[in-house]
């Protein structure tokens, strides 16, 4: 694999474009044959995200496809022809930014499960259940906090507290505090499942991606 590996780099000293080559300084026509190329690392196989050539016995693939299926960083300096991977850049935040987009799936799992159970409550008169219901609220906008995500944390403050309204206004048969109290509720739970759709939809993973080609 190693030698496989030094041969593919060592070919990239040949640039193609339109069927002529440049090496050394001098321009030749050759004829090559275009050809979409799996490489396998370790056993594990990889489509390149561009066409190699075949030339002369030898396969000449894309650096850049290659470094970036490395997980390398890929620039090119033009002032002195040089390509440089690098393979020691700073991921912390890459990672971080992708973990996130899985904590709000989490919320969004959980918000659901809760709407769930609060259904259950009332069908069956269980007023304790609801107070556990805004404890685990209370506990998703501590997760919210954590992401440093002010809005979603204010939107689920206000949903506890539209909860405990609609179970105080339920036991005292207050239909005007109870009825307040759900709009609140629904508002905010609106604005939940708005923000959460936003940041866990695939467009939201897409453009992260792009980010990260960006850099």
């Amino acid at each position: 694999m190693k030698k496989k590996l030094m041969l593919l780099t060592i070919a990239i000293g040949v640039m193609t474009f339109g069927g002529v080559a440049w090496a050394n300084g001098q321009y030749r026509t050759i004829e090559v044959f275009f050809e979409r190329i799996h490489v396998a690392l370790n056993g594990q196989e990889s489509e390149l995200s561009k066409d190699s050539i075949i030339y002369d016995g030898s396969v000449y693939v894309p650096l850049r496809s290659v470094g970036e299926m490395l997980d390398a960083e890929v620039s090119w300096d033009n002032e002195s022809r040089t390509v440089h991977l690098d393979f020691l850049k700073d991921r912390k935040e890459d990672v971080y930014q992708a973990s996130t987009r899985g904590i709000y799936q989490y919320i969004a799992l959980e918000h659901n499960q809760l709407l769930g159970k609060m259904i259950q409550y009332f069908k069956t008169d269980d007023m304790d259940g609801m107070k556990g219901v805004i404890g685990e609220y209370e506990h998703l906008e501590e997760v919210a906090t954590s992401l440093q995500d002010e809005k979603m944390s204010a939107t689920l403050d206000k949903m506890q507290a539209a909860i405990e309204m609609v179970r105080s206004g339920w036991a005292d048969k207050n239909v005007r505090d109870y009825s307040l109290a759900w709009t609140i509720f629904y508002t905010n739970a609106d604005v939940l499942n708005k923000d959460l759709k936003d940041k866990t939809s695939e467009e939201a993973r897409l453009q992260f991606d792009v980010k990260q080609v960006g850099k």
